[in-house]
């Protein structure tokens, strides 16, 4: 039946769907890191020429 497509389609896909996710979210979350880091370099070399 219709119904038992959707399903079997929807078992299918599924998987695809998350590991591209998961890959986004990794990327993602190094972006974020690297933006961190950087911003973490600025402040501190901001408070060494502060001499705080």
């Amino acid at each position: 039946s219709a119904h038992d497509y959707n399903l079997s389609a929807s078992l299918y896909f599924r998987p695809q769907v998350k590991k591209t996710d998961l890959k986004q979210l990794i990327m993602k979350q190094k972006e974020l890191e690297e933006k961190l880091h950087s911003l973490q370099y600025a402040l501190q070399h901001k408070l060494t020429s502060l001499n705080l």
